[in-house]
């Protein structure tokens, strides 16, 4: 049988049994994972980096489909980190004119996109925070709009950008009744900052407020380490009552629960932040320098964040070697790996993020879970890694496991465990990136909410 790429009316009713599309069903709100959010950035007179100037496209408000649903109102969207005046808001993330020559525009943007350490203020205090470098303000694009596509063009999203954006349209097809950012929205982030830096309690307040529109609990949706995210918050900032009270059920697509071996290499040699697929579907890391990636991950706390778990991994396991310029050979693990890196002061924040995240991600988040990821056809995810040429410089030969892509089966298959998951679905060949496209996985979501 052959899958249509986006689920018509037709085929969403049939997949629903036509259950749900005259009713109204419950507020739905989007949760993307790394990467999967739209970055707006503004520079002030004082910022080092305003010498960063040419002439660009914008993007005005009026030229956009969807009202922002949290945060403030954006007067100008930029097409690029250069070239714009005093105040003014341009897109950082995600701009594919960035990645084209001159090496000026990518300049300007390595240095707009990557955040400051401060250390904390008092001494018993073992974590600090992540601020943006002097001079620069950046905010999310809220609402549908910052998580359907990740860039525009005079108003309308460029095709390979498409995050949400397949799932978005084929849950209004299949339900009439939702509305874009009425009572079918999202919560977007700032994707590089460690989750306790995020403004949870504006989800709580959103969350509370379609509750008390619609008159129904809601249902969240969440995607890679969006998944991660939610567990968090679910355990940290709301209460079992409260949770029982809100919240109908959470659909999570390849979740991110138990970290990524990607992340080891962003950290070490650079790589693409995860979602990585950005990167790799768009040829980007041709065009740009690793070691200048690498240096821009190590300032996004999300990432240490996004570590692959021990507790479900093992501290032993064995995860990087490297052979230097006299052929001596190293080993490292989970418990170390972080000797492999440039100083004390990032593995210190390092291991101060893990130790504050501690294991919630593997927490149960006791709400209706239904657990939805792919495995690919073939062992084609990473989780371990050899450098053989006297440098953490170079890409590393790699050794592969199953999963889907981005994400070892370890990782994915942890919502099995938790007592609140009603439902478990594997899809077979599907990346993890590319599952929100997927229209085995779209009529999923269409089903479940069916039947909810």
């Amino acid at each position: 049988m052959v899958l249509l790429k986006r689920p018509s009316l037709l085929l969403a009713l049939v997949l629903s049994g036509g259950r749900g599309v005259c009713g109204e069903g419950h507020p739905l709100v989007l949760i993307p994972g790394i990467t999967g959010t739209g970055l707006l950035a503004k520079l002030s007179e004082e910022s080092e980096y305003f010498s960063c100037r040419n002439q660009w496209e914008v993007e005005t408000q009026d030229d956009r489909d969807d009202p922002p649903v949290l945060g403030g109102e954006v007067s100008v969207l930029g097409k690029g980190p250069v070239g714009v005046e005093v105040g003014q808001w341009y897109r950082t993330w995600l701009t594919l004119d960035t990645f084209r020559p001159p090496e000026s525009h990518q300049e300007c943007w390595y240095k707009v996109m990557g955040l400051r350490y401060q250390k904390p203020l008092m001494k018993w205090h073992s974590l600090g925070t992540w601020v943006d470098p002097p001079g620069v303000e950046t905010r999310v694009d809220d609402g549908l709009h910052g998580v359907d596509y990740l860039d525009y063009l005079a108003g309308y999203g460029l095709s390979p950008t498409r995050y949400y954006h397949d799932l978005i349209n084929g849950v209004l097809a299949a339900f009439p009744h939702y509305q874009k950012n009425v009572n079918f929205t999202a919560f977007g982030y700032d994707w590089r900052l460690p989750p306790w830096q995020l403004d949870w309690n504006s989800l709580t307040k959103h969350i509370e407020d379609l509750h008390s529109r619609q008159g129904k609990p809601v249902v969240l949706i969440s995607h890679s380490m969006g998944s991660l995210w939610l567990n968090y918050y679910l355990n940290t900032y709301t209460t079992t009552r409260w949770k029982r009270q809100h919240i109908r059920a959470l659909i999570s697509i390849n979740g991110a629960n138990g970290g990524s071996f990607k992340t080891l290499r962003a950290l070490i040699s650079g790589y693409s932040p995860i979602t990585f697929s950005w990167f790799d579907y768009l040829k980007i890391p041709q065009l740009i320098s690793l070691p200048k990636v690498r240096t821009l991950c190590q300032t996004y706390p999300a990432l240490f964040s996004l570590l692959p778990n021990d507790v479900i991994y093992g501290p032993d396991s064995h995860v990087v070697t490297y052979k230097d310029s006299h052929g001596t050979q190293q080993r490292y693990t989970l418990q170390n790996w972080t000797d492999t890196l440039p100083s004390n002061e990032l593995k210190d924040q390092i291991e101060s993020v893990k130790t504050t995240l501690g294991n919630v991600g593997l927490q149960d988040p006791e709400v209706e879970y239904y657990c939805l990821y792919s495995i690919q056809n073939e062992q084609s995810t990473e989780f371990r890694y050899s450098y053989d040429t006297g440098t953490f410089d170079k890409d590393p030969s790699i050794q592969y496991t199953w999963g889907d892509g981005t994400i070892a089966a370890p990782s994915l298959t942890y919502c099995r465990a938790w007592d609140s998951t009603r439902m478990v679905k594997v899809f077979k060949g599907i990346d993890h990136m590319f599952a929100l496209r997927d229209s085995a996985v779209i009529s999923s979501v269409v089903n479940i909410l069916s039947n909810l």
